[in-house]
């Protein structure tokens, strides 16, 4: 199971995917099924023009696919220090904008970005 949620940067007119969560069922990870869930959610926002996605994440998994650590795009909340390793962004169509992602209503509960 993956989860993309469209959201943007404060101008709005930039799509910004956010990742999460993904879960595969233990019996069936270490399979490449959750690899590809994202390689093809990748393909498909690309095609569709977004610009960029990110993610809250382990960076050895997530990097396999490209991930790496994020500077530009900030959180909507401040993250724990120790979590910043795990907000990483990658690449679709154009660099990512430098600002706060804006998420819908759902994703607006600080306690979603804290321990």
């Amino acid at each position: 199971m993956i989860c993309w949620t469209r959201c943007s940067g404060a101008d709005e007119d930039t799509l910004v995917m956010l990742l999460g969560p993904l879960a595969v069922a233990p019996a069936l990870q270490k399979m490449g099924i959750g690899t590809g869930l994202i390689r093809d959610g990748l393909a498909r926002f690309e095609g569709e023009g977004a610009a960029y996605t990110v993610v809250l994440g382990d960076p050895r998994y997530y990097g396999r696919s490209g991930y790496t650590a994020e500077q530009r795009v900030k959180p909507p909340y401040d993250l724990p220090q120790e979590w910043a390793p795990a907000w990483q962004g990658r690449r679709l169509n154009r660099a990512a904008p430098e600002d706060v992602l804006m998420v819908p209503k759902p994703w607006r509960n600080a306690a979603y970005w804290s321990d």
